[in-house]
């Protein structure tokens, strides 16, 4: 349906503005749309970037905590493992408890008159130092000492008198 216009001619506007009027007025509406749209995208943008960050923020406190546990669990196995080394090097190490039961076997056999001074005791090598108050003790202890089987090597290393203790001796033993 035409337009009609009950104006006078020389009030209605030129037909050139119409027309701009018309483009800027048509213009301003897209604008507007877009306007609203981008307002639209940006506000679903933030929100969804915000859901992202606390997201992000909880599998980091995840990994932290799994972090953390790792250490722990880490640090038990390197002291484990470190223990494990010294345990096996005490392991794989000779000991003296075959000679100290030698030893005492030895002790059992000497007479009462007969006093250990001193005994160092090692895997191999076993040092004693006896003191007896008569000949006779001594000569008992050294024929036991000589009559055992434990030791393969006996070596005389001192021998001493003294008036007031009497015979003091040095025996170093190995096997």
């Amino acid at each position: 349906m035409p337009a009609i216009n009950l104006l006078p001619t020389d009030l209605s506007p030129k037909s050139s503005i119409a027309k701009a009027s018309q483009i800027i007025k048509n213009a301003s509406i897209v604008g507007l749309v877009l306007v609203i749209v981008s307002a639209v995208g940006i506000i679903a943008f933030l929100v969804i970037t915000s859901f992202q960050i606390r997201n992000s923020n909880i599998q980091q406190d995840q990994l932290k905590a799994g972090i953390k546990s790792l250490e722990q669990t880490e640090q038990r196995l390197v002291l484990t493992k470190d223990r494990l080394k010294y345990a096996s090097e005490v392991l794989g190490k000779e000991t003296a408890v075959g000679a100290i039961e030698d030893l005492d076997l030895l002790f059992s056999t000497l007479p009462e008159e007969v006093e250990i001074r001193e005994a160092q005791v090692a895997a191999a090598k076993t040092e004693i130092s006896i003191v007896a108050k008569s000949s006779s003790g001594l000569t008992k202890t050294l024929a036991s000492l000589l009559a055992t089987d434990y030791y393969e090597n006996i070596k005389l290393t001192s021998f001493a008198f003294n008036i007031n203790a009497g015979y003091i001796v040095s025996v170093s033993l190995s096997k």
